[in-house]
């Protein structure tokens, strides 16, 4: 009974946790990790980023 509580104290915290994090800071995250591996190029992370912050 107790590894069925705990467990489940668990996963409802996993769930929350995720919900709470602001989508714009996953997003600017997201981009940011783009333009260092040189996915993007400045021109295109700045649009992004000036998208993002605008919202």
């Amino acid at each position: 009974m107790w590894i069925f509580l705990i467990g489940f104290i668990v996963i409802a915290m996993m769930v929350f946790s995720e919900s709470s994090t602001p989508r714009s800071n996953n997003a600017k995250e997201t981009i940011k990790q783009r333009y260092a591996r040189g996915e993007i190029d400045k021109d295109t992370y700045n649009k992004m980023r000036s998208t993002l912050e605008n919202d």
